[in-house]
């Protein structure tokens, strides 16, 4: 072989494996997350995995029927900061347990999406399918930065949002009654 058909050769090689590192460390960080979140005291489920979203350093989950697994604590007086408000304290739904999950949120830069419940990571567990052995695995970390999956951001596409569906039956902190208004 000549020289320059080795280096060709050698030369379209690399490149070829470099794009699949590329596209095998993409795929590892944006794989489809299925799963479910539980309250980490009591094991009670409190939504599915692929409706965790992220809005700053508060991560929550998007999905109406999670609602309806919380137990509200608003505050008598809610905290003011510069993008949102503290509103009070969001609870496990279970009857049994009632542990402190994490707050309640109302955004100011987000009001459709207004209030969120930011979840504390020591507070919930996650069961989840690894995609490159299909088994079940749990998660129970005390920061979020440490999880090993990347979560979608509240803004982008891929984190789902049903908040303007008025077709399910449950009602939750995104529906208002006729006496409400």
């Amino acid at each position: 072989m000549s020289g320059f058909f080795q280096e060709s050769l050698v030369a379209e090689w690399t490149a070829n494996l470099i794009k699949l590192a590329i596209a095998q460390s993409v795929n590892a960080k944006t794989f489809e997350l299925t799963g479910e979140v539980s309250c980490r005291a009591c094991g009670y489920v409190l939504g599915q995995l692929a409706q965790l979203c992220r809005h700053g350093d508060s991560y929550f989950l998007n999905q109406r029927d999670f609602y309806n697994r919380v137990e509200e604590k608003p505050f008598d007086t809610p905290e003011e900061y510069a993008k949102s408000t503290l509103i009070g304290e969001a609870h496990c739904g279970s009857k049994e347990c009632r542990v402190r999950l994490g707050n309640i949120l109302s955004l100011r830069d987000y009001p459709q999406f207004s209030p969120i419940y930011p979840l504390k990571c020591k507070a919930v567990q996650i069961k989840y399918i690894d995609n490159t052995n299909e088994k079940e695995k749990t998660i129970m970390k005390k920061k979020w930065s440490t999880v090993p999956f990347d979560i979608p951001f509240l803004v982008d596409d891929s984190c789902p949002n049903d908040a303007d569906d008025d077709n399910d039956i449950f009602y939750d902190a995104c529906d208002s009654l006729p006496g409400d208004l």
